[in-house]
């Protein structure tokens, strides 16, 4: 896999965010953690996939909602 330096750096800001609620005290949702971890290892992400039909700020949003424990519906069907 590789990263798609293009989707890193547009979605750099959020990427940062992500990492900071992560590293944040406050509780999160284990669905929230497996979107984590899917937008970071999984090559059908948008940080690999170039023809990812979302932004990796649209799917850092996504994983903030499941964080949250939101119901996420777009980058959550990934899982799928």
């Amino acid at each position: 896999m590789v990263i798609e330096p293009a989707a890193v750096m547009s979605g750099r800001k959020a990427i940062i965010g992500l990492a900071h609620r992560l590293e944040s005290a406050a509780p999160v949702s284990p669905s929230g953690v497996v979107l984590a971890r899917m937008l970071l290892t999984d090559g059908r992400s948008p940080l690999f996939n170039p023809h990812w039909e979302r932004t990796v700020a649209q799917a850092v949003s996504e994983v903030h909602d499941a964080l949250e424990g939101l119901p996420v519906v777009e980058f959550g069907a990934l899982a799928a």
